[in-house]
């Protein structure tokens, strides 16, 4: 069973979503699904999305995404993967902003 994986990201920060076909397991024999990113792993429950914004991600880090379903048996082989970088903050502003002369020679 392979489940097919797909980011899809809107304008807006908080509509950034990762989406995936449901398993093709009858619904009523699967009990959820998992969402690993860099090895960690986040349990969605039965929903075929996930906000990306629930995920405990961190600013300018390159993730590695995929999905797995699971029932009593066990786990389903990974999805296929999708790359994504979590750019939430704008960059810090810059300080102590001056202009400096030097001597010539």
């Amino acid at each position: 069973m392979r489940i097919l994986l797909i980011l899809l990201i809107a304008a807006s920060v908080s509509a950034e979503n990762l989406v995936w076909d449901a398993s093709t397991t009858p619904p009523e024999c699967v009990d959820g699904y998992n969402v690993y990113f860099n090895g960690e792993v986040q349990n969605v429950g039965k929903v075929t999305s996930c906000d990306i914004a629930a995920l405990p991600l961190e600013s300018c880090t390159l993730y590695t995404l995929w999905v797995t379903a699971y029932n009593s048996a066990g786990e389903s082989e990974p999805s296929n993967t999708v790359t994504y970088v979590k750019v939430y903050e704008p960059p810090t502003i810059p300080l102590n902003v001056r202009i400096e002369t030097s001597e010539l020679n």
